[in-house]
């Protein structure tokens, strides 16, 4: 089975551990290396395991979306990346729900607590040792910068 490693120049991690979510949320500068590195069925796992999370933002939005809930739901139309690529179907799908995601909860891909092999502060604390010995560019673009 082929496993997805991140490209941690285009990964910010603010592990944010919210007591009443399970998630562990990633925030990513660019999505192409995600979308290029991803395969169908995990796509598509995420695409149906986050669709709850969804629904949760958008129905305690504070300000209604332009868009119904059933039309980010299945928003399969061609994604652009910032390089130009097209992405279609499902990919375009996962890209498209990131954007909703990102627009509604502040992050692009959230990952259960049960898919982790490790308590998620853990994780968290992982995934920061990991930012803190990448080189600087990935550091600030986890601030923001």
């Amino acid at each position: 089975m082929a496993q997805y490693l991140p490209d941690w120049h285009s990964l910010c991690v603010d592990g944010r551990v919210a007591s009443t979510l399970p998630w562990f949320a990633l925030r990513l500068k660019d999505y192409e290396p995600f979308l290029e590195g991803i395969s169908y069925r995990l796509a598509g796992h995420i695409v149906m395991e986050q669709r709850a999370l969804l629904l949760t933002a958008y129905r305690r939005a504070e300000s209604p979306s332009k868009e119904s809930f059933e039309d980010m739901l299945f928003d399969d139309t061609p994604y652009t990346g910032a390089s130009g690529k097209v992405y279609k179907g499902l990919i375009a799908m996962l890209a498209n729900r990131m954007r909703y995601s990102r627009e509604l909860l502040g992050y692009d891909v959230f990952v259960n607590e049960d898919l982790l092999d490790r308590p998620l502060e853990d994780f968290v604390g992982l995934s920061r040792r990991y930012l803190a010995s990448a080189p600087s560019e990935v550091t600030d673009a986890s601030t923001g910068d």
